[in-house]
């Protein structure tokens, strides 16, 4: 995530509220996967995203919204984390449940098998997740084609064509 550059009490607006800072010529990761022509190229980027995605959940961070484009990436390879209204944050690390569902809806905005395995595997290759853990490779693909099914249909209820990288 950026920088926290201020929290605290806001009197006139009677919450409490903080701001990060400006990240200078990072962009969404969606369009940046969709201007990479190159496929080697993508599924670097998606290994980033992966790791990314462990690190945040090793820190109990859940983004329910998988959208890629709550997802910044800067010209140096850095990935942060958007839409901070939208996290739900746990005092250890994400439960395992929690962490496949997560990671499925990211997965399930990606638009094929190769691409969502090479997330998976360079999400447990930094993760938590270790041989013999209660990981369950199957609950997740079953995950990822549940959260596709449900963009699906919720673009189809709003007129909305597919597109590739959600």
């Amino acid at each position: 995530m950026p920088p926290i550059i201020f929290s605290g009490w806001l009197p006139s607006e009677r919450c409490f509220g903080y701001g990060t800072a400006f990240l200078e010529g990072f962009r969404p990761l969606r369009a940046i996967l969709m201007d990479e022509s190159s496929r080697s190229r993508q599924l670097q980027i998606i290994r980033l995203l992966g790791q990314t995605m462990a690190d945040v959940h090793k820190r109990g961070i859940e983004q329910p919204d998988g959208n890629l484009t709550n997802f910044l990436m800067g010209a140096d390879d850095t990935i942060c984390m958007v839409d901070e209204d939208d996290i739900r944050i746990y005092s250890q690390m994400l439960p395992l449940g929690v962490a496949v569902s997560n990671l499925a809806n990211v997965a399930a905005r990606l638009p094929d098998e190769e691409m969502v395995a090479t997330l998976l595997t360079a999400y447990l290759d930094m993760t938590f997740v270790g041989k013999g853990s209660e990981w369950d490779e199957g609950a997740f693909w079953a995950s990822v084609k549940g959260w596709r099914s449900m963009l699906d249909a919720k673009r189809a209820s709003r007129n909305i064509q597919p597109r590739q990288f959600d």
